[in-house]
């Protein structure tokens, strides 16, 4: 359980009062002529508490300064991947309208690039039919029709058609 800088204070406060309780009252008793061993049993309260109060506060700063270091890796890793994204979108805008190309030198309707899009996403047929509110027989055609315009076998071609040029090629496996 963590606790709040709150939290960590008020039992550090807490065990302060205690020590110093214990210390006021070791100095009155030193005046009363209290006994030794009353007086030590009181000392090693004392200390015990001193030490406690020694090991919370250390432990506070630790994890205060881990707290810290983890901010500024967290910030680090953000401002990476703001730059990645950034980066990135440069190439998926890029990509983006060479597909909004290629489905005009296809002719495909609005209807045919929203499909192929989709194809090219992943999704089943019954999917984008569920997407689109149509029917799944009507994607198909769609589907058909945009093979057609574009002389491809099936996504897989479609997908290879725009994508095989962006992954790095395969190496061959040794046997």
């Amino acid at each position: 359980m963590k606790l709040s800088r709150k939290e960590t204070f008020i039992i550090i406060f807490a065990i302060i009062i205690p020590f110093l309780m214990s210390g006021w009252d070791i100095v009155e008793d030193l005046y009363a002529g209290s006994t030794i061993k009353h007086l030590i049993i009181e000392s090693l309260i004392m200390v015990s508490t001193f030490v406690a109060i020694y090991i919370l506060i250390k432990k506070f700063l630790i994890n205060r300064k881990i707290l810290q270091n983890l901010n500024k890796k967290l910030n680090i890793e953000k401002k990476t991947c703001d730059h990645w994204k950034k980066e990135s979108n440069k190439f998926i805008n890029g990509l983006s309208q060479i597909i909004e190309k290629q489905y005009d030198h296809w002719h495909l309707s609005d209807s045919e690039k929203d499909v192929s899009s989709f194809l090219l996403k992943g999704l089943s047929l019954h999917e984008i039919a569920e997407i689109r509110q149509t029917k799944e027989a009507t994607v198909r055609l769609q589907a058909s029709s945009i093979y057609k315009k574009s002389n491809l076998n099936g996504r897989h071609e479609l997908s290879a058609f725009f994508l095989e040029d962006l992954l790095p090629p395969r190496k061959e496996a040794s046997h």
